[in-house]
């Protein structure tokens, strides 16, 4: 497993549940409202308070960005099984 090429911005976040113990076979998306940047959506699962995070983030602009490591499971969804087979 390894990060995307396609990734411009890298902030990692402390949210997250360590590796994985399965491949990734799906996409879990969510909508940010507003018009940010890669920047400032890492920047919202920088503290450990706000419970949430995600593998990848797309800016307004398109541009992609890393808070988590496909290697680890990030904290997208509710839902135990889907962390482990979702980015």
């Amino acid at each position: 497993m390894g990060n995307s090429p396609l990734v411009t911005y890298t902030r990692l976040s402390p949210n997250h549940s360590g590796k994985r113990t399965h491949t990734i076979d799906r996409i879990t998306p969510h909508a940010v409202v507003g018009q940010l940047s890669v920047e400032r959506i890492c920047d919202c699962f920088k503290d450990s308070s706000r419970q949430a995070s995600c593998n990848y983030c797309i800016g307004a602009d398109g541009r992609i960005g890393l808070c988590v490591d496909e290697q680890n499971r990030s904290w997208c969804s509710s839902s135990r099984d889907k962390l482990q087979s979702a980015i």
